[in-house]
């Protein structure tokens, strides 16, 4: 007569170890997205402030007294208006981006970095100019 062995299942420590995984993975997830969400309330903000043509021709710090409302109102934390750069390109075209990086504490020494570069071209009202 064939005898039917008994099935087992993870063992202690494999479960251990899959605990352990997946605790990494949620304290990884914890810690990155309020640093992705602020990222995107700053991306969204460029990309407002490149879609609007009174701002192309505006001066540098009003652009960055509007963005900085922005910031406020978007609860952007790990960067400042004064971070804004805004540079202008051959034929008069104007570009804002910014460029920062974020670190966030891990456990004990252990710290991650997040690193965004975010440039925007801006859109200039045609309606105002004249080619004659």
């Amino acid at each position: 007569m064939n005898r039917i062995s008994k099935q087992a299942g993870l063992s202690p420590t494999a479960w251990f170890l899959i605990l352990c995984m997946i605790g990494a993975l949620m304290v990884f997830g914890i810690k990155s997205i309020p640093v992705y969400l602020s990222h995107y309330q700053v991306y969204s903000a460029l990309e407002w402030a490149a879609n609007q043509p009174d701002l192309a021709k505006a001066p540098i710090q009003e652009i960055r007294r509007r963005l900085e409302l922005k910031f406020d109102t978007g609860y952007v934390r790990h960067i400042k208006a004064r971070d804004i750069m805004v540079k202008r390109k051959p034929g008069g075209v104007r570009t804002i981006g910014v460029k920062y990086e974020v670190r966030k504490s891990l456990f004990y020494n252990i710290d991650l970095i997040y690193m965004f570069e975010t440039t925007r071209i801006m859109k200039r009202d045609k309606s105002g100019d004249s080619d004659a």
